[in-house]
C-alpha cells in the first residue's frame, strides 16, 4: 500500500490493523437490534525520516569533460535513490515478518548458503503457501503471492531436479510476458530474484528472502514532497 501524509501535519503516520472477525452461527431474532460488535486492533505508527545526498562536481571538470557528467552523475544519484528506498523497505520486513528456516532447520548460515549446504526446496513454497492459506493471508490482485529472493535460492530452485521442480511447476503455469525480475511461478507465488536480499545479521547471518500477501506493508511519504 502506498500512502502519503498531507505537507505541514508532521512526519508521523498511524495505521490500525484489525483482527479478522470469527464468523457467526447465531440467527438474528426479529424486531430485536443486536448487540455491537468489538473490533481488536493493533496500531502500527510510521515515523517518516528524510534520506538523501548529493555530488559535488566542479565547474571546470564539467566544462572540459568529453562526457555529460552531470548526466552520468545524475543516472548515479537515481540509481541509489531506488535502491535506498528498497533496502529501507526491505530492512522493515526483515526485521518484523515471521522467519521460516530452509529444510525445517533450527538456523542457517550465509556461510552455509554460500557453500551449498543449505539449500531452498520446492517444499518451502509449499510450506509457505500452507502458512498463508491457514492464516487467511490475502493473494495480490491476480490470485498469487510474490516471493522475492536472493540468485542463490534461485541456483538452488533451478538446478532440483525432484518431481514437480520449480522449473517444471514455473514451465506450465507463468503463461503471460514475464516481468522484469521475475523468474517464474510455482505453488501459488510469483517469485522474484534481487541481488538486495541480505545477509541479515539477527538471524544467524542469513539469507532473509522475503514473501508477502496483498497489504503486507506500507510505503509511506509526504504529499509532493518526494
Amino acid at each position: 500500500i502506498k500512502r502519503s501524509l498531507a505537507r505541514r501535519s508532521g512526519n508521523t503516520m498511524k495505521f490500525h490493523r484489525y483482527t479478522n472477525l470469527a464468523g457467526t452461527t447465531t440467527a438474528l431474532a426479529e424486531a430485536v437490534t443486536p448487540d455491537g460488535t468489538a473490533l481488536t486492533d493493533t496500531s502500527v505508527t510510521a515515523t517518516l525520516s528524510q534520506y538523501g545526498r548529493y555530488v559535488v562536481l566542479s565547474d571546470e571538470f564539467v566544462l572540459t569533460s568529453i562526457t555529460d557528467e552531470a548526466q552520468e552523475v545524475t543516472d548515479n544519484l537515481s540509481y541509489d535513490a531506488a535502491l535506498s528506498f528498497d533496502m529501507l523497505t526491505r530492512n522493515e520486513l526483515d526485521a518484523n515478518g515471521p522467519q521460516n528456516y530452509a529444510d525445517d532447520a533450527a538456523n542457517s548460515s550465509k556461510a552455509d548458503v554460500e557453500a551449498g549446504t543449505d539449500k531452498i526446496r520446492s517444499n518451502e513454497l509449499r510450506i509457505i503457501l500452507k502458512q498463508f492459506h491457514n492464516s487467511d493471508v490475502p493473494a495480490y490482485a491476480d490470485g498469487y503471492y510474490k516471493g522475492v529472493i536472493h540468485p542463490f535460492m534461485e541456483f538452488d530452485l533451478m538446478s532440483e531436479s525432484a518431481t514437480n521442480s520449480f522449473v517444471v511447476l514455473s514451465a506450465q503455469t507463468t503463461a503471460e510476458n514475464i516481468e522484469r525480475g521475475k523468474i517464474g511461478r510455482a505453488y501459488g507465488i510469483n517469485l522474484y530474484v534481487s541481488s538486495n536480499i541480505r545477509a541479515d545479521a539477527t538471524s544467524t547471518n542469513t539469507y532473509g528472502n522475503i514473501f508477502t500477501g496483498m497489504n503486507g506493508y506500507v510505503i509511506a511519504d509526504i504529499e509532493t514532497g518526494g
